[in-house]
Parts: structure tokens; C-alpha cells; sequence
């Protein structure tokens, strides 16, 4: 994969199409598009983040709805607030991107997650549910890092719990999204048939078309 390319942020509105990962983290990280050519960073202001928060469905309405009015008296906490997410972000996909690759993710890397990790976990809360001991959320802070701190936890979580077979990224051209592949024979290749996957096959057909001396059966 290409490195170092300009990432050019973009006003986005979200629609289905774009929750194909299968997990909010993954979505999360896939709000940066084309990664691999020409990346787009659909997170223009915190205001889309919460937006993109409730479509994903990371926290209460209730709590994204003080979060909106927070943002609406602190415009001057949430420039840093938005970079601190995007940090993490970026993060989460080498993370996530070296587990595919089968990789040894880098100490550093790892450092910097547990210590977000070690502070997300101030948002949590240990209850009983039906018997057992279960992981809830503590609604009951309203901080601009609320978000983050989600992420940050179910990403570990889902790190932890990697599903090797199944966490793919695209194959498709100027995409690069990550994804949990759920199809029956485990073999999706795109993260959406529909786009990357049609394109694909486009594009393949072109190029069989431009070489010289080529057969085609209708």
C-alpha cells in the first residue's frame, strides 16, 4: 500500500453504503477513503462525528445529544477534541492493517493504544447482566473525548478477539475499507459488490478488451 499520501477532508453525508465494516471500528476507520490513491476524510468537524456516532449507534441519544449541545458552547475544545479521534484513527488502521498482513504490530503502536485504552476505561462500568458480569457504559459523563474513549475500547476489544479468517481490507482500487467478511464461503474480496466489486470488474474487462488479438463470445 502507498504511504504518506495527502489526505484531503471533505463534507460528507453519510448514507448505508457507508457502514460496511461490519463492526463500529471498522467503520470508524473507514471514514477515510481511498487510502491507497487518493484518500478522502469524510470527518469535516465534530459535529459529523457525532452524527456518524449515532449512525453507528457508539452511544445513547441522550448522551450524543449533550454532546452536540456541548460542542455548540466549547466551539474552541472541539478543533483538538477532532484531531485527538483522527489520531487514534489512524492508529486503529495500522493496527488493524499489520494483524491482516500477519505482522508483529510495533511496540510503540501498541503503547500508545493501551494508554487511550487505560483512559476509556474510565466510561465503563461493571454490572450484573442475566448472571454474569458484564462491561456497561457510564452515560453519565458528557466530555468531548466520550467518543474516542468508545472507540478506543471496542477496538481493543475486537483486537483482542482478532477473527483472522474473516477481517479483510478491499481489494478494490482507491478504497482500501476494512471489513469482517461474513459471506457463507468466506471468500468476499470488495467490501461491496455493488461498487468496489463491479468496478472491479470493469476495469479487468477493459483491459482484456485492449489486448491485441482478443476473442470475445457474446
Amino acid at each position: 500500500m502507498k504511504q504518506l499520501l495527502t489526505v484531503k477532508t471533505v463534507s460528507h453525508e453519510f448514507i448505508d453504503a457507508d457502514f460496511i465494516g461490519g463492526h463500529p471500528v471498522l467503520d470508524f476507520i473507514n471514514t477515510v477513503t481511498g487510502r491507497d490513491e487518493r484518500p478522502l476524510d469524510w470527518l469535516d468537524s465534530y459535529a459529523k462525528l457525532i452524527i456518524w456516532a449515532e449512525k453507528v449507534d457508539l452511544l445513547p441519544l441522550d448522551v450524543l445529544s449533550d454532546l452536540t449541545e456541548k460542542i455548540e458552547n466549547n466551539a474552541l475544545e472541539t478543533a483538538p477534541a477532532l484531531i485527538q479521534v483522527k489520531e487514534l484513527r489512524e492508529q486503529l488502521f495500522s493496527l488493524f492493517y499489520t494483524l491482516i498482513k500477519k505482522q508483529q504490530v510495533a511496540t510503540e503502536l501498541l503503547q500508545q493504544l493501551e494508554k487511550k485504552w487505560h483512559a476509556s476505561c474510565s466510561i465503563h462500568r461493571l454490572i450484573n447482566l442475566n448472571d454474569k458480569v458484564a462491561v456497561a457504559l457510564n452515560s453519565r459523563t458528557s466530555e468531548l473525548q466520550l467518543i474516542e474513549k468508545r472507540i478506543i475500547y471496542l477496538g481493543v476489544e475486537l483486537a483482542c478477539e482478532f477473527p483472522t479468517d474473516r477481517l479483510r481490507i478491499c481489494r478494490g482500487s482507491n478504497c482500501s475499507w476494512l471489513y469482517l467478511d461474513s459471506s457463507k464461503a468466506g471468500r468476499r474480496r470488495w467490501c461491496d459488490m455493488k461498487t468496489c466489486g463491479n468496478t472491479s470488474k470493469v476495469r479487468r474487462f477493459m483491459a482484456k478488451k485492449k489486448r491485441p488479438n482478443s476473442v470475445y463470445e457474446n
